[in-house]
């Protein structure tokens, strides 16, 4: 019976050590260096996304499709919304008279200052609903 008191004076102190390194991990705000996600960003297709607001991990903003062979054209913008936070982003597009929606889920690269976003579009055509998939990589527009 003492062998196990003393292993419990013991383990008490560790434990509550470890859970005290644990729980801060988790509970560890934010860094300063929050990612400034307003502003214009260009895809490799010359597709661009303009981010007006992101107050309170919202983003909103518009989208020009400069992508050949699709609905949307380059003249047109259309609205984007969207959610932050630190590191990550998500993102969708509807394009409106083009009966369709694509949605974004990235990360930001903070060594090549990019954003990398896999993306997945649906849409009605004459066979029914389908569904396209890619990937985009957004930089900051001159």
């Amino acid at each position: 019976m003492e062998f196990v008191a003393m292993r419990l004076k013991f383990m008490i102190p560790v434990i509550l050590i470890l859970f005290g390194l644990i729980g801060g991990t988790f509970s560890m705000p934010y860094p300063a260096n929050a990612i400034d996600w307003t502003g214009k960003w260009c895809n490799e297709l010359g597709s661009s996304m303009s981010i007006t607001s992101s107050a309170a991990d919202k983003v909103i903003g518009t989208y020009v499709n400069r992508a050949p062979g699709y609905c949307a054209q380059p003249t047109e913008s259309f609205p984007l919304i969207g959610s932050t936070n630190d590191e990550f982003i998500t993102f969708a597009v509807n394009w409106g008279r083009c009966q369709s929606l694509t949605s974004w889920v990235g990360n930001y690269n903070d060594v090549t200052e990019e954003i990398i976003a896999p993306w997945k579009l649906i849409y009605n055509s004459y066979s029914g609903v389908e569904t396209m998939e890619g990937s985009d990589t957004f930089h900051k527009c001159p």
